[in-house]
């Protein structure tokens, strides 16, 4: 009989000490954790299914990289990995790719359609070449590619954001010279 009063009596400690604990310090708590442990969470907790709601109106970021030697293999890593980040919805992706060899004719085309399959239609896609990178790996070690990476060296960093109340629009081929405040991140 203790042994099946005993996790209730945990659970419900647990619940009393999460309705202690104030919101504002609870929301920097569940900002940390990533989408899928707080979705977990807000099944678990009415508190919790609360806050998802106040997530969604806190800026947020996430960021991930990777070396793998396909390009498309490293798009879907870092991005896979972002996601873990990010709680709620994405506003914008910057992805900054270096060292991989772009098709000749319409070079960002499969990369796009590629970054459309793995995030939600209405995100705000950037993405541009580099002279190098840096961020960290999987493993959390970080890295570096310089301005004049070596022969296989290459990578993709991937910054996905959040910016409640905000527009984020999208320009290509801007004229030089020309600044429209209202189109600058």
């Amino acid at each position: 009989m203790s042994s099946l009063s005993e996790p209730r009596g945990i659970e419900t400690s647990c619940r009393n000490f999460i309705d202690l604990v104030p919101d504002e310090v609870l929301l920097k708590i569940v900002a940390g954790m990533g989408s899928p442990t707080v979705a977990v969470a807000a099944t678990l907790c009415k508190k919790f299914q609360e806050l998802q709601v106040s997530i969604s109106l806190v800026p947020c970021f996430a960021s991930a990289s990777s070396r793998e030697d396909r390009l498309p293999d490293a798009i879907n890593d870092a991005v896979g990995r972002a996601l873990q980040g990010m709680m709620g919805g994405i506003d914008f992706a910057i992805v900054f790719i270096t060292g991989y060899r772009m098709e000749k004719k319409n070079p960002w085309a499969s990369t796009i359609e590629q970054l459309r399959e793995r995030l939600p239609k209405t995100v705000a896609v950037i993405g541009m070449s580099s002279a190098g990178i840096f961020g960290a790996l999987a493993d959390g070690l970080p890295f570096e590619l310089g301005p004049v990476p070596a022969e296989n060296e290459r990578g993709v960093s991937v910054l996905l954001g959040r910016m409640p109340n905000a527009v984020v629009r999208v320009f290509k081929d801007h004229p030089p010279g020309r600044t429209n405040r209202t189109h600058m991140m």
